[in-house]
């Protein structure tokens, strides 16, 4: 989709947890950020 963006970093923490960032963007405007933290069970 034209004017849409999105970007999804995904690194490990100190701790060994894995995180994540996924922002999303329209026309070059950041409308949503999200962030995760995956952890073992």
């Amino acid at each position: 989709m034209h004017g849409f963006a999105e970007r999804l970093d995904v690194f490990a923490d100190p701790d060994g947890a894995l995180r994540a960032t996924h922002a999303f963007s329209l026309y070059g405007l950041p409308f949503l950020t999200l962030r995760y933290r995956i952890t073992r069970s």
